[in-house]
């Protein structure tokens, strides 16, 4: 017998007998669960019905598509094989997402209600709408801004955070929207949910109802770039493919949101294409880190808390909200064009207008001067390298906030603006990751300017970043490393520098309790960080207990068994090259 299948909860015990003794060389089981989650799967052996001996337990974040080996010869640890990338030639067992019945909503997707009016002789634009909608059960309450889609339409998006039935009802400025009500009824819908801080370890990056996660992004300006939907959907199939995130980009360029921007009416094409895109990114699980404005000949042409300003957050919260997956970020080069105090009274504008604690912040640090906003839920910094010491100093344990990096590093393979190379951007995310978890996003090496914006940026093309993109193999690997072989752990890992001699760069990251821990080994050849590519030295000397060692490789992804390690005492490892490299310790 070859394989079982457990159903839909997982009875005490699956037992596998077998009629004569053999070699049991490879246990693999295939995990088939949605939404993924930790769990524990235990393993263990028996010569007689009565005298079993457990062997070995898996503790980790799984879902459908992982599978879980183990070996009983002793000739390594239980290995957790990420669900992506998949192998060339091999294809994962879908995730399901669970049926939404007709007439129900999807917990985590978006809703659209649409009403009827006659503007009369308001700015459509400018007429105020706002839905409230109660969860019964709970009592739980969103108070949502409506938006303007054209002719006699105004929508209200509405994102369901709970299962059960919601009832929903209309106020306005326009007394033929006002008054409406009805109910929802919503059910689970296997989307991980919106992506903000832990609740309980609020350094760290988390879905709702999903995995930790350190975000990585690429520069595609979803709002300017005209393409096709297919050309749309075949990128976000390649974002999510690789296990990529968010897409980052600047929302009006040029005031590119609006149509006529002395007119206070907004570009409603564009506005309706980027909903339409937002909806593709959110059923794979993908979203956006939307910064509003740009610098130098780019920045708005309107002054701060102008009503052209307060139309555009308006309606950029009323049209995004719904999404599961939005980080609200103010603009680059802020001090040309915007002061302290709007930088506050931004972070409040977006407080009060969307109910859904989607993680807002501005960008501060070179160009962007140092204006940090007052109850900031994440932080943001603008650092153009990647040099470890701005991760960890970003990070910032203990903070109480997640952080993500919002400049674009380069892979810079033409002109060498920063000096990034496809190998940088890999140690980049891990620098990144062994920092304790900051969001990093990539760019492209050459100028674009879509829908004709004068400050042209780095941006990758919708239609070619499977081309244009270099380092998306390494990046893939990261987060189902996190996921798979850090799993929950990861959540209560910090910098822990006592835990490795750092000279010639080398970084560990641990749980308090130190049941998982990570060493990260940066090699030659870094643009912006030195690493002599020679051994490391875990100082272990005040840390009980034993361990099971592995290298991981960041460039294939591939786990290789060190052995056996015994705490309360210094292991000093050759790596297995002077490249990058990563050792994974965790607690027999």
């Amino acid at each position: 017998m070859s394989a079982w299948n457990a159903g839909g909860f997982a009875p005490a015990n699956l037992d596998l007998s077998f009629s004569a003794s053999v070699d049991l060389t490879e246990i693999r089981l295939l995990v088939n669960q949605s939404p993924p989650g930790p769990t524990a799967h235990v393993v263990q052996v028996a010569a007689t019905p009565d005298a079993w001996q457990t062997v070995h337990v898996f503790q980790e974040t799984t879902s459908t598509g992982t599978w879980l080996v183990y070996a009983p010869g002793g000739e390594g640890p239980p290995q957790t094989t990420p669900n992506a990338p998949t192998p060339p030639g091999t294809d994962a067992p879908p995730d399901e997402p669970p049926a939404v019945p007709p007439g129900s909503v999807g917990k985590w997707r978006r809703h659209v209600l649409s009403l009827s009016a006659d503007p009369g002789g308001a700015n459509p634009f400018q007429v105020l709408l706002n839905g409230t909608f109660v969860h019964s059960a709970s009592g739980d309450t969103l108070s949502l801004p409506g938006y303007y889609d054209g002719g006699n339409t105004w929508r209200i998006g509405f994102m369901p955070t709970r299962v059960g039935q919601w009832s929903w009802s209309t106020s306005s400025t326009n007394a033929q929207l006002a008054g409406h009500e009805g109910f929802i009824d919503v059910v689970e819908s296997g989307h991980p949910g919106r992506l903000a801080r832990d609740p309980s370890h609020p350094d760290k990056w988390r879905y709702a109802d999903g995995p930790l996660v350190v975000p990585i992004g690429v520069f595609v300006n979803a709002m300017l770039e005209d393409a096709t939907t297919e050309q749309f959907t075949a990128m976000a199939d390649f974002v999510a493919d690789n296990n990529l995130s968010l897409l980052n980009f600047r929302l009006s360029e040029n005031d590119g949101a609006f149509s006529d921007v002395n007119g206070l009416q907004m570009h409603l094409e564009r506005w309706q294409r980027l909903e339409q895109r937002m909806e593709i990114l959110t059923e794979r699980g993908l979203g956006i880190d939307l910064m509003l404005y740009t610098d130098d000949s780019g920045k708005p042409s309107f002054g701060p808390q102008s009503a052209q300003e307060q139309l555009l957050i308006r309606y950029t919260v009323a049209r995004l909200c719904g999404f599961p997956v939005v980080m609200f970020n103010t603009g680059i080069d802020l001090q040309e064009y915007r002061d302290q105090d709007w930088v506050n009274w931004y972070g409040d504008q977006i407080g009060t207008l969307n109910p859904y604690d989607h993680p807002v912040s501005s960008r501060y640090g070179g160009g962007s001067g140092n204006m940090v906003m007052q109850g900031q839920t994440y932080n943001s910094v603008g650092d153009r390298n990647s040099a470890i010491a701005g991760l960890l100093a970003a990070f910032a344990a203990g903070d109480g906030v997640p952080a993500t990096n919002n400049d674009n590093f380069s892979e810079d393979l033409s002109d060498n603006i920063n000096g990034h190379s496809p190998a940088d951007i890999r140690r980049a995310a891990w620098k990144a990751t062994i920092a304790g978890g900051v969001g990093i996003h990539v760019r492209h090496n050459a100028l674009f300017c879509p829908a004709g914006i004068t400050e042209c940026d780095r941006y990758f093309h919708i239609a070619a970043l499977h081309d244009e993109l270099n380092s998306e193999g390494w990046l893939s690997h990261v987060n189902s490393f996190v996921q798979n072989h850090l799993g929950e752990i990861f959540a209560a890992m910090t910098p822990a520098p006592d835990l490795v001699n750092s000279s010639g760069g080398k970084f560990a990251l641990a749980d308090p309790g130190r049941n998982r821990i990570l060493f990260f080994l940066m090699g030659t050849g870094d643009a912006w960080d030195g690493g002599d590519g020679g051994p490391v030295s875990l100082t272990l000397g005040n840390t009980s207990g034993s361990f099971h060692a592995d290298w991981f490789d960041p460039r294939t992804g591939i786990l290789t068994p060190i052995g056996a390690l015994p705490g309360g005492e210094t292991h000093t490892l050759p790596p297995p090259s002077g490249e990058d490299w990563l050792v994974l310790l965790r607690r027999l």
